[in-house]
C-alpha cells in the first residue's frame, strides 16, 4: 500500500507555510494518520455523517473537511493545492482503503470528484502577517452523498465559544509523535532543512544554543475524535489548550470543531495550526465568522 503523505500543521514561529510540506512516515506503516489521544469515532454519529477525507491525488496527501450541503465541503485554505481534477473527497471512517481499492463500486458510492474549489480571498501563502489566517475553502463535489451522511448543523451564537469551553474535533491525522534530536553543527544544509520543514528548531534568546530536531508522526487513519478546552479566542479564531495529550495533528487540518449541547455537536470551525509535536496548542479557524462568505459562495 501506498505511503500517503499529509500536511504538517502550521507553527506561529514558523518562517514559511508548512503545510506545503509532507510529513516523514514511521517505516512500520503504511499510510495516514489519527487525532492525538482521541476515540474512534461511533459509525451511526452525528460526527462521522458529516467529517469527510481529501485527498489530493497529484501531490498524493489528505486533509479532513466537513459537509455543509449535499455537494458542499469546508476545509482549511492550505489544503488546496491542486486544481479540482485532482482532488477527491472521500466518505469513510477510514481513508487508504478506498484510496488503495480497485474496486468500481466501492470507488463510484464513496469517492466523489472535485469539480470545483474556492479559497477564501484573504488567505495567502505570506505568514508574516498577523495572526488571522482565514485558512479556510469549500470544495465543491458531484454524486449522491452515500448512506448515512449529511450536512453539519452549524453552531448558531458564537458566544458559546468562551474561555474554558470543551469542545470535540475531529480528523483523519496522526496518533504518535516522535522527536528526533539532531547534531546542529554536523547536520548538512541546516537552514534549508529548517526552511523546507524537515528539521525544526526552538526559538532562542541571544547567546542561547539553538536546539533543533525532526520530528516524527504515524499512526493508521481512521477517523477519530478527542476534546479540548477553549484557552482564548481571537477576530476570527479560536485556539485550544492541547497540552495534555489530546488535539489534532498532522492530516487533521481542516477536520471540524463541534460544540456539544444536549448530545447534539454544532459545527463552528476547523483545524488551521498548531504546535510543531502536536503537544501544545491548537490554532482552530471559526467558521461562523465566515458564514456570510460561506453562503454566498455557495449561491453563488
Amino acid at each position: 500500500m501506498k505511503n500517503l503523505h499529509l500536511l504538517l500543521l502550521l507553527s506561529f514561529t514558523s518562517c514559511s507555510p508548512k503545510a506545503n510540506l509532507t510529513s516523514n512516515l514511521h517505516p512500520n506503516t503504511d499510510s495516514a494518520f489519527q487525532i492525538i489521544g482521541g476515540k474512534f469515532v461511533p459509525k451511526n454519529s452525528a460526527i462521522a455523517a458529516s467529517t469527510v477525507g481529501i485527498y489530493d491525488q497529484k501531490n498524493d496527501f489528505t486533509c479532513t473537511a466537513t459537509l455543509i450541503t449535499d455537494t458542499v465541503a469546508i476545509t482549511a485554505a492550505h489544503c488546496i493545492e491542486s486544481e479540482p481534477e485532482h482532488i477527491q473527497v472521500l466518505f469513510g471512517l477510514e481513508l487508504s482503503s478506498l484510496i488503495e481499492s480497485q474496486d468500481v463500486e466501492t470507488r463510484s458510492l464513496f469517492i466523489k470528484p472535485v469539480t470545483a474549489v474556492l479559497v477564501h480571498p484573504l488567505w495567502t501563502v505570506d505568514h508574516n502577517k498577523p495572526e488571522e489566517w482565514s485558512d479556510l475553502a469549500l470544495v465543491r463535489f458531484t454524486g449522491k452523498l452515500p448512506a448515512g451522511y449529511k450536512p453539519a448543523t452549524w453552531l448558531g451564537d458564537e458566544n458559546a465559544l468562551t474561555t474554558g469551553a470543551s469542545v470535540t474535533v475531529a480528523g483523519f491525522g496522526a496518533t504518535q509523535v516522535k522527536i528526533h534530536h539532531i547534531n546542529e553543527k554536523k547536520f548538512s544544509n541546516l537552514e534549508k532543512a529548517i526552511a523546507s520543514g524537515e528539521i525544526v528548531c526552538d526559538e532562542t534568546f541571544e547567546n542561547e544554543k539553538k536546539r533543533c530536531y525532526r520530528v516524527e508522526f504515524w499512526g493508521d487513519n481512521d477517523l477519530k475524535m478527542t476534546m479540548a478546552l477553549i484557552e482564548s479566542r481571537s477576530f476570527s479564531e479560536v485556539r485550544l489548550n492541547e497540552s495534555h495529550g489530546h488535539g489534532t495533528c498532522v492530516g487533521d487540518s481542516g477536520g471540524p470543531a463541534f460544540v456539544e449541547k444536549n448530545g447534539i455537536y454544532y459545527y463552528f470551525g476547523l483545524t488551521s495550526r498548531g504546535s510543531d509535536t502536536c503537544d501544545g496548542y491548537g490554532i482552530y479557524t471559526n467558521a461562523l465568522h465566515f458564514k456570510t462568505w460561506v453562503d454566498e459562495s455557495i449561491r453563488l
